[in-house]
């Protein structure tokens, strides 16, 4: 959870430095996509999945919905959409159960 927070830290101050040109922008994207990318590497490891699991959460459906989100973030529309809108289908499958 530390991590998390310190990456979320670290984007929070890079995209408080402003957008004076195209480079920050760029740098801002990155960073943003970083930090999710930071996220599904938590989503991976099997104690926190054991964690979840007890809860009823399925950290594959989170980890998926991470990815859909980075491929939203890069452009990669079509992708974003089938992954979110499998991750939504799942879940409410899962609550009318």
């Amino acid at each position: 959870m530390v991590h998390t927070q310190r990456h979320v830290c670290l984007f929070a101050a890079e995209t408080n430095q402003g957008y004076d040109g195209r480079m920050e922008r760029q740098e801002s994207r990155a960073a943003a996509v970083e930090l999710l990318e930071s996220v599904s590497s938590l989503l991976k490891d099997p104690r926190l999945g054991f964690e979840f699991a007890s809860r009823g959460v399925n950290t594959s459906l989170a980890l998926l919905a991470v990815e859909g989100t980075i491929a939203y973030l890069e452009g990669n529309k079509r992708r974003a959409a089938d992954d979110l809108s499998t991750v939504a289908d799942e879940i409410r499958a899962r609550i009318e159960r």
